[in-house]
């Protein structure tokens, strides 16, 4: 079924429909970024404890059961995401069966792209941004078409050759969209724990004042419903770039293949 979000777009018509494809999607998405991100607030207390030196201040059964938590909306925002691009419309419980048991195999590929990235970055700044851009896309890749570790990446080295500056531009206009609001939020989160660990590492006797976890709690609350109305933009326009560069690649194949045709000598020739 074609759709508004399938087909080959240049970079404003990438964007413009990656905006209309995040307002059809939001919705649902918000919701579930929100509740798995507030199961956060439990571990205020552990951050704004008298030692936040000692290294499990801040891991508790919340800090892991909210990375699970990310890790689902992860996989079931990005494959939701790209069902509606396609025409599909999941419901509820459909969208929940999204993820899979197998899908912790894209764990360890994102932690392959991640290494790769740390690497390229102490190396030199640009190969680091090559590979950071090339793995916006990356991401979307192995999630949809459930490509793992190397395959998955090689897969994404191939759908943005030649079209690295198209898919640069994308991302760095949805990034600064993204991460303004993202950063207030930020800011607004971290400000009283870093004032109360900075008081904890020259006191030595720290104690932790009622206002500041007040305004640690509703920061981290402001941030999360902040992050959890903005990140979604960065899936639903690189979903639709995704979309457009398998198109180009497959357009560009099927050229390929026709010229090679038309190049092969005639049966009986």
């Amino acid at each position: 079924m074609d759709t508004p979000f399938m087909g080959t777009f240049t970079i404003g018509q990438t964007l413009d429909r990656g905006f209309r494809l995040y307002r059809q999607t939001i919705g649902r998405i918000f919701i579930m970024m929100a509740a798995s991100s507030l199961l956060g607030l439990g571990n205020v207390k552990y951050m704004l404890a008298p030692d936040p030196l000692h290294p499990f201040a801040v891991f508790n059964a919340l800090y892991f059961l909210s990375i699970f938590g990310g890790v689902f909306v992860w996989i079931v925002s990005i494959r939701y995401v790209f069902e509606k691009s396609i025409g599909n419309n999941p419901s509820v419980g459909e969208m929940l069966k999204l993820a899979r048991p197998s899908d912790i195999l894209l764990i360890f590929t994102a932690i392959i792209w991640y290494i790769a990235i740390i690497i390229a970055s102490i190396l030199l700044l640009i190969p680091g941004i090559y590979l950071v851009n090339i793995c916006m896309i990356g991401m979307i890749l192995i999630v949809v078409e459930k490509n793992y570790f190397f395959d998955g990446i090689g897969r994404t080295f191939k759908l943005t050759r030649g079209r690295w500056w198209k898919t640069f531009v994308i991302n760095l206009v949805t990034f600064l969209i993204v991460m303004t609001p993202t950063s207030i939020g930020m800011i607004l989160f971290m400000g009283p724990y870093f004032k109360n660990f900075t008081n904890t590492v020259s006191s030595s006797s720290a104690v932790v004042p009622p206002n500041i976890t007040l305004f640690t709690i509703i920061g981290y609350a402001v941030y999360v419903l902040i992050l959890a109305l903005t990140y979604p933009i960065l899936t639903a326009v690189n979903v639709v770039h995704y979309n457009s560069l398998r198109s180009e690649k497959e357009h560009k194949d099927l050229d390929s293949q026709l010229d090679a045709l038309d190049k092969a000598p005639a049966a009986g020739a």
